[in-house]
């Protein structure tokens, strides 16, 4: 008999399922546990599986009403429980059937986010082996790592050509130990929520470096679709990994679906820059198949753009970009100014982790904050000059550095040089070089990298962009 402390397998769970017509035995999914952090404010599912024909008895110490539910023909059983507002102290879930009675213990109600993507997201705090250097602040991180309100969950790698029921994880509290091998974009985001809002928050880390967006999404959004089929054709003479479509979303994220979370922060591309040319409806499909799967249309879905870096070019970034203009509650974090030329894995995360917190902040949670930067609104060609105009959003003005770098300008024959830019005014920037007597087109930051320094009065850095 398995213990419902342990995690089940599929491939257990598959080899057993003929026992739990006449076993007693409760088994949850590994996601449903001790120090979880549950969603608050919202209908909670908890689910798990037992003998057919069994009555699952759930009673919640947040809540004074019991809840029961009766297992199907595969003794699958499932139960919508509310949730209150966070009040701040350690709750209990005890179920039970005819034979056995299970208590987790040390539950929070809070704020629930995924953190999904390649190596980026799965930067660790600490150094590790090849490429996982340390996050740039990981001392005075650690100093500051003791927060009980925040639970990490992280989703053990592997992959699967089926959808899995479940995954192989456990709840940690946050500390100065237990952070060192969690991302490092998913602590200063928890940190940020925590010190902001005063609730729990449990992320959940489901990464694999050196992913394509393929195998992050789901079957069914592939099949037919000639958007995928040359890489769907190409890996049918290669042996199944990482890399393969569907394989990661059937074992890392179709476990975690029934499970409430508020939203989910992503960071992924470098994988796709070979096809980068596809990667922006490849990543509204993504999105909109995960949102499909939870049937929540509007899940919040914030990501970081690529970093400036010697091999990723500005065109995939122009492709993230296209994500937040066709899909609502989609928002993108710019990272001209925390990047390193000659690696792809920039160690300061808490940065662009801190810029997703204030999207979440101020669209999800209504907090009077600037979270986006100066985007380009318009261009006028002038004597020997070009003013450009930015939207600004809720920003007052420009900041005015002593030295603008990033931008170029070009004529007729399209021939860029660098421009010397000067702030005109809170909403422009007035471009001249000498090479260029009559101006017509513009870029910013728009080369694999370089570096710019454009931003708005609170430091929030201009989207790259070009009009040519």
């Amino acid at each position: 008999m398995y213990s419902f402390k342990k995690y089940i397998s599929l491939l257990l769970l598959t080899v057993c399922s003929a026992s739990l017509g006449t076993g007693q035995t409760i088994t949850l999914p590994a996601i449903i546990s001790n120090n979880m952090v549950l969603q608050q404010d919202t209908s909670a599912l908890i689910w798990g599986w037992s003998a057919v024909g069994d009555t699952i008895h759930i009673k919640a110490s947040w809540n004074q009403e019991a809840f029961m539910a009766v297992t199907d023909s595969e003794g699958r059983w499932q139960c919508h429980l509310n949730t209150q507002k966070s009040d701040g102290q350690s709750h209990t879930l005890r179920l039970s059937n005819i034979s056995e009675e299970i208590l987790i213990s040390n539950i929070l109600l809070g704020e629930v986010w995924l953190a999904s993507g390649q190596s980026n997201m799965d930067f660790p705090m600490s150094k590790g082996a090849t490429w996982r250097s340390g996050e740039l602040h990981e001392a005075e991180a650690l100093r500051d790592a003791d927060y009980p309100s925040i639970r990490f969950f992280r989703v053990k790698q592997s992959i699967s050509d089926t959808a899995r029921l479940d995954c192989e994880g456990e709840w940690v509290v946050c500390d100065a130990n237990s952070i060192q091998d969690k991302s490092a974009i998913g602590f200063y985001f928890s940190r940020a929520l925590v010190n902001t809002l005063g609730v729990p928050v449990g992320l959940i880390q489901s990464t694999w470096g050196g992913t394509p967006i393929e195998a992050w999404t789901a079957e069914n959004v592939m099949n037919q679709n000639p958007l995928y089929a040359d890489y769907l054709l190409q890996e049918q003479s290669r042996k199944k990994d990482n890399k393969s479509s569907v394989v990661l979303w059937n074992a890392m994220i179709h476990p975690l679906n029934p499970y409430a979370i508020k939203g989910v922060i992503w960071y992924q591309g470098e994988s796709n820059v070979a096809r980068q040319e596809r990667y922006g409806q490849m990543f509204i499909n993504m999105i909109s198949s995960w949102r499909q799967h939870r049937n929540s249309a509007n899940l919040p879905f914030y990501f970081v753009q690529l970093a400036p870096y010697k091999g990723i070019t500005p065109e995939i970034r122009a492709q993230q970009y296209q994500a937040t203009q066709q899909l609502s509650n989609v928002q993108m974090v710019v990272t001209t100014d925390v990047s390193d030329s000659t690696d792809i894995h920039p160690r300061n995360k808490r940065v662009p982790a801190e810029r997703l917190a204030k999207v979440a902040l101020a669209n999800v949670y209504n907090q009077e904050i600037v979270w986006q930067g100066p985007i380009y609104e318009s261009s006028t060609a002038l004597s020997n000059s070009m003013l450009v105009r930015f939207d600004l959003h809720n920003s007052k003005n420009l900041r005015k550095d002593n030295a603008i770098l990033g931008f170029e300008i070009a004529g007729d024959d399209q021939v860029f040089y660098r421009a010397q830019a000067i702030v005109e005014d809170k909403h422009s920037v007035r471009l001249r070089s000498e090479h260029v007597t009559s101006p017509k087109y513009t870029r910013y930051a728009w080369k694999n990298y370089n570096k710019a320094n454009l931003y708005n009065a609170e430091g929030i850095p201009a989207l790259p962009f070009k009009t040519d």
